[in-house]
């Protein structure tokens, strides 16, 4: 009775809490869909960092590091303690050399989670020439906790566009047949397009869309009538345009090429 008693006491009296978790799952799926061999996933979360940690090393691509400064002095998070030899040594000696030397294609990419008042990650990777080239935004009660993609981008560029838009690197994604594209100079209402021409120059496949960032990804629909690319040799193409009431104008490169011509790929050859 006495235990009865005791528990009706503590049910009317008290309040269980439950804490809302922050989505990481959410958080973390992006980097990981877009992320290559040789990425570097970074946290800056405090004690998200051991969700993140989770999620991450568990699906990123092969070849990709997972790094944070180790909160609390947690060793099983990094393999140094203190916060200046962790970001100025290890950070700057061991991981952007890495990220550096195991890029894909010509871009270097580190992925931060950031939701934190201590901007030292940042800090380094743009004193080490990183842009941040795309944020996604998630609210956890009215908390912002942002995905950064910072990029080392190649010094030179692609393309000019004669409206002043610079392309600065693509790279070409066979397995999600996706193009990823970095641009400077943005210009406002300006859609970009990206596609595949076959050996006879019939494009079949394709994206546009309004670039949101410096990085513009473009996932290509195929043509209709086509559910597979079939073996051949593929020009990939990157054109801009504008609507307009009249109709759609077209904004040819610098050289008054219609579109920019980059690599020609060989797929199922």
């Amino acid at each position: 009775g006495l235990v009865v008693i005791a528990i009706l006491l503590y049910g009317v009296t008290t309040v269980d809490y439950y804490r809302v978790k922050e989505s990481w799952e959410v958080i973390a799926q992006p980097a990981l869909d877009l992320g290559n061999s040789g990425d570097l996933y970074l946290a800056q979360v405090e004690v998200g960092q051991y969700p993140m940690r989770y999620y991450w090393e568990r699906q990123m691509p092969a070849g990709a590091l997972f790094a944070t400064f180790p909160y609390l002095g947690d060793l099983t998070l990094a393999p140094t303690a203190d916060h200046p030899t962790f970001y100025e040594g290890h950070m700057q000696v061991d991981l952007l050399p890495y990220n550096q030397a195991h890029k894909v294609g010509e871009v270097a990419t580190a992925w931060v989670v950031f939701w934190s008042k201590d901007d030292t990650v940042l800090n380094i990777l743009e004193r080490n020439g990183y842009q941040r080239t795309s944020t996604i935004t998630n609210y956890h009660l009215d908390n912002a906790i942002d995905l950064y993609r910072y990029d080392l981008l190649p010094e030179g560029i692609r393309a000019s566009y004669q409206n002043g838009m610079t392309l600065k690197a693509l790279e070409f994604d066979r397995d999600a047949l996706r193009i990823d594209l970095w641009w400077e100079n943005i210009q406002p209402n300006i859609t970009t397009s990206a596609g595949l021409l076959n050996s006879q120059g019939v494009l079949v496949a394709q994206w546009d869309s309004l670039p949101a960032d410096i990085y513009d990804q473009k996932a290509l629909i195929l043509a209709e009538g086509i559910e597979q690319l079939p073996p051949d040799d593929y020009t990939i193409i990157v054109k801009l345009y504008q609507w307009s009431p009249d109709g759609i104008v077209d904004i040819a490169t610098e050289t008054g090429e219609p579109f920019y011509q980059a690599e020609v790929i060989s797929i199922g050859n």
